[in-house]
């Protein structure tokens, strides 16, 4: 059965998964999906869905315990969400920290949490909650918060600046890193540039609709780009489109591509690549 955007049925043996899809069988008919359009397996009791986040955008995650706060299974680790659209993929205490603060008494709590038991703690969890209303964990008071300044730290090309809220769709973000090479003749370089880009995140309100975080501008984007090289004086600019995730509170992804053009010297377009991993205060 196929309804919004859902399939069901039952998978005949492993070789049936791909990076590009699923196949299964209705009315004896063999039919590929492609993983863009299935949100949901089911499997006799079983139930898999699809992650938004990060290097996993796409896998399938068995869902084991539903409620509130969800458990999730990926290649045997366990994962937690606040919805199927919002699975996190990094530790489990940062996560709970994240999805569970409300809890009374939880940093007590926390040190007898481990892969084993955090089910039955997240169970426990749910039951309170449904007894709790009212009360509000930091995912729920935050899942669309974005801070006027966030201070960010890049570890892929090291450095630090701050993204700017302009408003509910558009940032500037200015980032000073450090690129490095290694010359036969002159040996390692360290070459300081200023990263200037002006956002548009153009899916804010389509991740809203889908119960998707748009914490710290999580989403995609254009943006116009310059970078200015100290060492030599030289910049381009350009456009660039980018995928932004923030998981758990403060770890943060950035992926761009697009093409600029150098404003000094004889050089003419290039392609403009971003590649970044850090820390958002």
């Amino acid at each position: 059965m196929e309804n919004n955007d859902t399939i069901c049925g039952m998978l005949k043996n492993k070789k049936y998964y791909s990076a590009g899809g699923v196949k299964l069988f209705r009315e004896d008919k063999k039919i590929r999906y492609p993983k863009q359009a299935i949100a949901e397996i089911y499997i006799h009791a079983d139930r898999y869905v699809k992650s938004d986040m990060g290097l996993w955008e796409h896998a399938f995650f068995k869902k084991e315990v539903s409620g509130n706060v969800n458990v999730y299974t990926f290649k045997r680790k366990k994962r937690l969400g606040g919805f199927d659209s919002d699975i996190n993929f990094g530790r489990l205490i940062p996560a709970i920290k994240f999805y569970c603060d409300d809890y009374p008494g939880l940093e007590d709590t926390l040190q007898y949490i481990n892969k084993k038991n955090v089910d039955e703690f997240v169970v426990k969890y749910n039951a309170w909650k449904a007894n709790n209303p009212g009360s509000k964990s930091y995912f729920e008071n935050n899942i669309h918060s974005k801070p006027l300044v966030n201070f960010k730290l890049s570890f892929l090309l090291p450095g630090a600046g701050i993204e700017f809220g302009l408003s509910e769709k558009v940032s500037l973000s200015t980032m000073l890193k450090n690129e490095f090479g290694y010359g036969s003749s002159v040996g390692w370089i360290v070459n300081p540039f200023l990263d200037t880009q002006l956002r548009y995140y153009h899916n804010i309100n389509k991740r809203k609709a889908e119960n998707k975080r748009t914490y710290k501008y999580s989403g995609n984007y254009v943006c116009l780009v310059n970078a200015y090289f100290f060492d030599t004086g030289a910049s381009l600019t350009g456009m660039e489109y980018g995928w932004q995730r923030v998981i758990n509170k403060h770890w943060y992804f950035n992926l761009g591509l697009g093409a600029a053009k150098w404003t000094t010297g004889d050089q003419g377009f290039t392609v403009l690549y971003d590649i970044d991993f850090g820390y958002n205060f």
